[in-house]
């Protein structure tokens, strides 16, 4: 008796970006209708954020010349929560709608963008949990 195993296809994909430059991490919304993810097409990394159907991508973390990577989309899908060079460096969220990223943890030693661990949110949206790199010691789960 034998079974063949179906390989899976992709039918009708559709493309949501277009930046010359790496595009990386992306992550849809919880609803699916947008897709966060860390780009180097401004020079620097980061956090765009496009609407799947219409194709069109806002640069989200502008302000910043430094590093921006990693989004987490909260559970409701009202915040963005990242990792950031900005203000001697941290862990930031901030309102998927607009509005000033705000530092939720000071972290001087995360992941580099290339790494793609992103923050991960409680089911409920009121925690986050992320990975924490001592340069002296092995990785260190927070």
């Amino acid at each position: 008796m034998t079974s063949e195993t179906a390989l899976p296809q992709l039918i009708n994909p559709t493309q949501v970006t277009s930046a010359l430059g790496i595009e990386d991490h992306p992550v849809p919304s919880p609803d699916g209708e947008l897709l966060a993810y860390h780009s180097l097409e401004s020079g620097n990394w980061d956090i765009w954020v496009a609407q799947v159907n219409e194709g069109q991508s806002v640069n989200r973390t502008a302000d910043h010349t430094g590093a921006d990577f990693s989004p987490s989309w909260s559970p409701d899908g009202r915040q963005i929560a990242f990792f950031s060079e900005r203000d001697g460096g941290g862990l930031f969220v901030m309102p998927m709608v607009g509005g000033i990223p705000k530092r939720v943890a000071q972290v001087q030693h995360t992941l580099a963008p290339e790494d793609g661990r992103a923050p991960e949110w409680s089911p409920d949206g009121t925690e986050l949990a992320f990975l924490k790199r001592d340069p002296d010691e092995e990785w260190l789960e927070k």
